[in-house]
């Protein structure tokens, strides 16, 4: 069941990734796609706050969004 939680939580940190990115967000590195899950989690685990919970409702059609 860990691993479900993880891809489901490493597919939602890669999507808001790819928002920040898009809107210049100069936190967010061009390789966070290709992280390593604990790496992901260390440096851009801050994206699952609820602060950026509006993100979700943004699709630039590179990740799915569930």
């Amino acid at each position: 069941m860990k691993k479900a939680f993880d891809s489901k939580t490493r597919n939602k940190i890669i999507h808001r990734c790819e928002i920040l990115q898009y809107m210049g967000d100069s936190a967010i590195c061009s390789n966070y796609d290709q992280i390593p899950f604990d790496e992901l989690m260390k440096d851009y685990g801050w994206v699952l706050d609820k602060a950026h919970d509006d993100l979700d409702k943004f699709n630039l059609g590179l990740t799915e969004v569930k």
